[in-house]
C-alpha cells in the first residue's frame, strides 16, 4: 500500500493564518490558497509549511494582485487542478461551481479549488471534485473558521477532500 499524498487548501485568510493551520497542514506536499490572502506576510507564513500555489481574490491589495495570478491550471500527481478565487461567477457556491465548470471544462480538471463565499463545500460535479475550504479567518455568522485537506491515493487513484474546523 502506497503513501497517501496530502494537500492543504485555504481561502479568505484576510491577513492572518491561525496557528491550527500549521498543525493541520503538517506533511502536506503543497498548499493551495484560493485568494483573499490579505497580505504577503500571510502567504510567506504558508510557504514555511510547504510549497505554495496561490491566486489573488477580489479583496486582495495590489501587492498580492500584482504578484500572484488570477488562476492556476496545472498538472498535479492526481491530474489537472484548477485554482481560482471565484468572485467573477457570483456569490453562491452553486453559481461559482457552475461557472468554473463551464470556464475550465476543456482543461479536463480532476480537482477545482475556489473560495470567495466563506462557506465550505466538498462536492463531486460532472465527475470533478470541487472544494471550497471556507474562510480560515472570517467565516460566515454561525460558522467557525475552516480549511480543507485533499488526499490522493496513488495506489487506488482515489481523490478525496475533507473540510477541517480550525480551533
Amino acid at each position: 500500500m502506497g503513501e497517501i499524498l496530502r494537500y492543504g487548501v485555504l481561502s479568505d485568510t484576510h491577513g492572518s493564518v491561525r496557528p491550527a493551520v500549521f498543525d493541520l497542514f503538517q506533511g502536506v506536499r503543497r498548499i493551495y490558497h484560493c485568494g483573499d490572502a490579505g497580505s504577503q506576510e500571510c502567504l510567506m507564513d504558508l510557504e514555511v509549511i510547504a510549497p505554495l500555489r496561490a491566486v489573488y481574490g477580489n479583496m486582495d491589495p495590489w501587492s498580492i494582485a500584482g504578484a500572484w495570478p488570477e488562476k492556476v491550471i496545472e498538472a498535479a500527481e492526481f491530474g489537472t487542478v484548477v485554482l481560482y478565487h471565484g468572485s467573477r461567477f457570483g456569490h453562491s457556491n452553486d453559481a461559482i461551481m457552475q461557472g468554473l465548470y463551464r470556464e475550465f471544462a476543456a482543461d479536463k480538471p480532476r480537482l477545482v479549488l475556489f473560495g470567495h463565499t466563506h462557506v465550505p463545500v466538498n462536492e463531486l460535479l460532472h465527475g470533478v471534485l470541487f472544494v471550497n475550504p471556507g474562510s480560515a479567518s472570517l467565516p460566515r455568522p454561525g460558522a467557525g473558521p475552516t480549511a480543507a485537506l485533499v488526499e490522493y491515493n496513488p495506489g487506488s487513484g482515489n481523490l478525496t477532500a475533507r473540510i477541517a474546523a480550525l480551533a
